[in-house]
């Protein structure tokens, strides 16, 4: 995207696939995880040498579904009786787990950084 109507445009059709679901502790859960990344270049051009130079930033926005216990956080239209909900449950758990071993890791400067063990880490 290239303009900032292109930006909003891209996070609303995110929104839109984004999913809620009414939990115990939370009427409105968020039942997956979110990342934006917004790259800005900078180009000046230095007309005297005849250079241009550019100058780029990264903004990275994560919004992170909360970890999962069913046992205290059941869903509301049905404890966890919903199979879904269990399943988002497990997903989000496990690139949360995921994520947390990546940071670790990177943390630690030793071993092998297990980036490809979730989408949320690629």
């Amino acid at each position: 995207v290239h303009t900032p109507d292109e930006v909003m445009e891209a996070i609303s059709r995110g929104e839109q696939r984004r999913v809620v679901a009414p939990m115990k502790m939370n009427p409105r859960s968020s039942r997956g995880h979110a990342i934006c990344v917004l790259q800005v270049c900078e180009t000046t051009p230095d007309t005297q040498r005849g250079l241009t130079s550019k100058r780029l930033s990264k903004l990275v926005l994560v919004d992170l579904a909360g970890s999962e216990n069913s046992k205290r956080s059941y869903a509301v239209e049905g404890a966890s009786g919903k199979p879904e909900r269990r399943v988002e449950a497990k997903h989000i758990n496990q690139s949360l787990l995921a994520l947390g071993t990546v940071i670790e890791r990177l943390g630690s400067r030793g071993g092998h950084v297990p980036y490809r063990d979730s989408k949320l880490t690629m």
